[in-house]
């Protein structure tokens, strides 16, 4: 018996003699809680698309020595279940030549968590070693090594493609600089480290979040999306990375502890998806208008910003995010929503939604606005039900955690609207709910849905 093993996806344990179909080559399996025990002994197999480490005999890493016929790729997880470095040198993935995408993962499916657990975890991903021809090495999580203190192991990986680090608090020294296909770095809460990222022409997608001491001096022109958050001492020029990454698309970005923020008018006609927080100045430091593909912009704890720029926002924006901006949102009736025709999705968050006790005015929303949501607004007493009366397309409203909401627009509803959740609104669950059981009353809200 030979060549291919499907595996019915509504059965978790393959049979217990399964490792006797030694002439066995492919192995389809679903993503499965157990893999067959022994697997080892099926020298000659050629796809094997997981691999879970455990501690029962039968399922180690050790299991893997034998299998250098495995083409394709496989994912490895568990891999901090392994307690001897020698099971990863044992594994042999040096002299699987036919790989070509591998996939490491040090947290999932861990049994138990201890000291000497996270200290082995280090001397394990020393130990692995895979081949250097591999077209595709992607370890997708380096995470909670504890003691991981400096990259001792392979310097270059020539085909490495992403490479994430997320929460090892005490690595602080050099990453592999030579990676020339990396196309995806996330380095993540990796406080300590004051390396130089890795530097590749070909880098679009970077995440630095909670590094507080990288060090970044300049930025991949090759990128598309690039997000920094809680990050404070990276310096580096915004102005230029706009003008040297003509390509960038998204752009997330914290603005709390830069020390200089200027105000930057510049054309950017890639980008698409735009995330800001914790912007300090009164006016806005882009010409939103001049960015023609921007669909989507993220706002966030800009708590002195007071309009959006003159030229307002982009015509063909869709959607529009506003956090705990409050002087921004006491502006709302000069932000030209009314002519957003393409505007799809409109989220409202402010403890404080000063001066605002009914919304929203008449022609304030776009006729054609399909979504709206509400959240955190302590101050709202009031659904104005004139504001929505125009409202044709309306299918979506949720309103949450608006203690002082006193009624919703039953008069202004539409018949387009299709659900309705309105969840922590004390008063309005008092208003709405039957004498007796714990359900709703939709009263003339037939068509729609109340949830608690």
């Amino acid at each position: 018996m030979a060549n291919s093993m499907v595996q019915n996806s509504n059965n978790d344990d393959l049979p217990s003699n399964f490792s006797k179909l030694i002439n066995l080559r492919h192995l389809e399996l679903p993503y499965v809680t157990k893999i067959p025990k022994h697997i080892g002994k099926l020298e000659n197999l050629r796809a094997l698309p997981y691999f879970f480490v455990e501690k029962q005999k039968g399922y180690d890493l050790k299991e893997l020595e034998k299998l250098n016929h495995l083409q394709g790729k496989i994912y490895i997880e568990g891999l901090g279940n392994v307690i001897d470095p020698t099971d990863a040198v044992t594994a042999n993935l040096k002299d699987k030549k036919y790989l070509e995408e591998l996939h490491m993962n040090f947290c999932d499916r861990i049994e138990e968590m201890d000291e000497s657990i996270v200290e082995s975890n280090v001397s394990v991903l020393e130990a692995l070693q895979p081949n250097r021809n591999l077209k595709s090495l992607e370890v997708l999580k380096f995470e909670q090594l504890e003691n991981w203190e400096e990259w001792l192991f392979i310097e270059e990986f020539p085909l490495l493609k992403e490479l994430e680090i997320r929460n090892c608090p005490k690595l602080k020294r050099a990453l592999p600089q030579h990676l020339p296909s990396l196309e995806k770095l996330k380095i993540v809460c990796c406080k300590e480290l004051e390396a130089s990222i890795p530097k590749g022409d070909n880098i679009i997608d970077l995440h630095l979040v909670g590094c507080e001491s990288i060090l970044v001096n300049e930025l991949p022109t090759s990128l598309k999306k690039l997000v920094l958050w809680e990050s404070r001492y990276i310096k580096f020029s915004l102005e230029q990375t706009f003008l040297n990454n003509t390509n960038l698309e998204e752009l997330e970005f914290d603005f709390r502890g830069f020390v200089q923020c200027c105000s930057l008018d510049l054309l950017n006609i890639s980008l698409r998806i735009l995330s800001l927080k914790g912007w300090r100045s009164s006016s806005f430091p882009f010409a939103l208008h001049l960015f023609t593909n921007l669909h989507s912009l993220y706002l966030s704890d800009c708590t002195e910003l007071e309009s959006f720029p003159r030229g307002g926002l982009p015509s063909h924006l869709r959607n529009l995010v506003i956090w705990n901006c409050p002087k921004l949102i006491a502006s709302r009736e000069e932000w030209g929503l009314f002519q957003l025709n393409s505007l799809t999705s409109l989220n409202i968050r402010d403890h404080d939604f000063e001066n605002v006790e009914s919304f929203p005015e008449e022609n304030l929303l776009p006729p054609t606005l399909p979504t709206l949501q509400l959240n955190n607004c302590s101050n709202l007493r009031i659904m104005n039900y004139k504001g929505f009366l125009h409202l044709k397309s309306l299918k979506g409203l949720s309103i949450h955690n608006c203690p002082s909401l006193e009624r919703l627009p039953e008069e202004g509803l539409r018949s387009s609207l299709s659900s309705l959740y309105v969840t922590d609104c004390p008063l309005i669950k008092q208003q709405y709910r039957r004498d007796e059981g714990e359900r709703w009353h939709l009263m003339t809200l037939g068509h729609a849905l109340l949830l608690a």
